[in-house]
Parts: C-alpha cells; structure tokens; sequence
C-alpha cells in the first residue's frame, strides 16, 4: 500500500482562505492517480487551522502522537465488504477489491473455539479483535487479492477463499503443508510457532 505523508504551512495572515485545503486538495486527486490510496499528516492540537484543513480532506484524527503531535489520517480501503451473513459460530461476507474480483469469507468467532489466523497480539477488547481482523484482511486483500493464487472451496455456487494461518496464498501443495506445520495454528496464529 502506498502512503503519502502530507504537510503543510501558511502564513497567518492568509489562514482561513481556503488555500491550504484547495492546495492539499490538488496534491491528493495528483497522488490517488498515481497509486497513492493511504494518506496521513502529523499536527499539533493547537493548530485549528491545519486540522480544519485535514478535515476538509477526509483526515481522521487517530490515537498515534509524536513530538506533541496528532496523526491524522485517510485510507482508500482496497476492498468493500458487499453482504455479511450470520452463521453458527461464524460471520460470512463477501469482499469485491476495487479491480472487481470477488470472493466470500468465513471468520470464525472467537467462542467457536476456531484458531484466529489474524491475531498479532492478545485482543483487549472485541473492538481490538474487530480492528486486528480488518487490518490482517487489508494487508492481505490488497498484497495478494481475491485471484486464482488463493485456495478456494465453492459452498452452494459460492466462491469462498479460504482463510490459512499464514495468509491466504496457495503456492503449491508442498509449500502450503510446510508453511501449515510451522505456523502451528492457535490463538496467535501465525505468531504461535516458526520456520525452522
């Protein structure tokens, strides 16, 4: 995924003129035509006009401070999520990434006992679960997509890709058995075991 770090100065006097914004603007609609999809800047809490001007342009504040200041930023999701269907221990949902292939998921829960192939860290909460799983489900979506390399079970005419603790890529069936054995699927997933 590729990332802009965006910033910006003016002069006090002209604050409030709408330049900045039109500015910050034109260099987005400049870098999403060029591949750019991720956006972030870094701003005091005391400068009211740098903030307007990342709202303006669909900035979100997050929690990440660094020398006093607040990240902000924007993400051009690489995927959508198109139907979510509640199963027994289960959430099923279709993605389609912005290139229009498509594939169905099934997460299981964590009270089903399944392994959570995504989790990099022990939850603190379900919204920490919910994020953990969004982030593994961006970075896998959108480095190897919904393409014939995925290993694939068809349900009822459906097209499921199917989840493995290593990701989801199926380079052949030697390598997904060694790479299977060493993850050593758990409630850490990937994290739970190594290559050796």
């Amino acid at each position: 995924m590729l990332t802009a770090d965006m910033d910006w100065v003016i002069s006090p006097s002209w604050q409030g003129c709408g330049f900045a914004s039109e500015a910050a603007q034109a260099m987005l609609e400049w870098l999403r035509s060029n591949g750019v999809n991720r956006f972030t800047s870094h701003i005091l809490p005391a400068i009211c006009a740098s903030i307007r001007v990342a709202q303006n342009q669909a900035l979100q504040a997050t929690l990440s401070r660094k020398d006093g200041e607040i990240r902000w930023e924007s993400q051009s999701p690489p995927s959508e999520v198109a139907d979510v269907r509640a199963r027994q221990g289960a959430v099923d949902f279709a993605l389609v990434q912005r290139d229009g292939q498509r594939a169905r998921l099934l997460i299981s829960l964590p009270s089903s006992g399944a392994p959570q192939y995504w989790l990099y860290a022990d939850p603190s909460d379900t919204a920490d679960w919910v994020s953990q799983l969004l982030i593994w489900i961006d970075e896998e979506v959108f480095t190897g997509g919904l393409s014939g390399s995925r290993a694939r079970l068809n349900i009822a005419g459906d097209s499921y890709v199917i989840t493995e603790n290593y990701g989801w890529r199926l380079e052949g069936a030697a390598e997904h058995a060694r790479l299977s054995a060493a993850a050593a699927a758990g409630p850490s997933g990937w994290h739970a075991g190594g290559l050796n």
